[in-house]
């Protein structure tokens, strides 16, 4: 927001938004299409466009909630956790890998080969990627199987609470009928 440091020298205009909340003008939002002026509470935000948090590439909001707000090509490191780069292997000693590209981490020199990965297009390495990232086991599956195992643990607590104040009401009421 903008703020005046002499506000003596400036008249105080103050716009009035359809809500009855007072803002300068420069807080406010304009629809071009039907002109009107809204403030901050009044307007609804919504996300335009997804991006990838790491190289920046437009992403669809499919793309956006399969891979975690990455692109497909944005690889992570599985021991460091920081981003794989894409490499040429050169290295005439090891033929097996020569002129095929593999994932690289540059902090601490994982890379691809160890496991086999390893393609001589692009499109083949991060297909193959990908199918071993959405293969892997899941910690949500795992964890939500522990949710449904504790709400009906907390269920059957419940009711064996409801039982037992309704069995308390009972021994009170034949404590009660006994004594008159």
């Amino acid at each position: 927001m903008y703020s005046f440091t002499n506000l003596e020298k400036y008249p105080n205009i103050l716009a009035v938004c359809n809500c009855g909340r007072q803002f300068i003008p420069e807080e406010m939002y304009v629809c071009f299409t039907c002109s009107i002026a809204l403030c901050r509470y009044c307007c609804n935000l919504e996300i335009a466009a997804f991006s990838c948090m790491n190289c920046l590439e437009a992403i669809t909001p499919s793309d956006a909630i399969t891979f975690k707000n990455r692109c497909s090509k944005c690889m992570e490191c599985p021991t460091c956790k920081n981003i794989l780069t894409i490499t040429m292997c050169v290295d005439p000693q090891i033929p097996q890998f020569l002129n095929k590209l593999y994932f690289l981490c540059q902090f601490c020199f994982w890379d691809s080969k160890i496991c086999g990965l390893a393609h001589e297009k692009i499109e083949d390495l991060l297909s193959s990627a990908n199918k071993i990232h959405e293969n892997r086991p899941m910690p949500n599956r795992d964890f939500n199987k522990l949710m449904i195992y504790y709400k009906d643990k907390m269920t059957s607590l419940e009711q064996h609470k409801k039982m037992n104040v309704r069995l308390k009401r009972k021994s009170i009421s034949l404590v009660r009928q006994s004594h008159f």
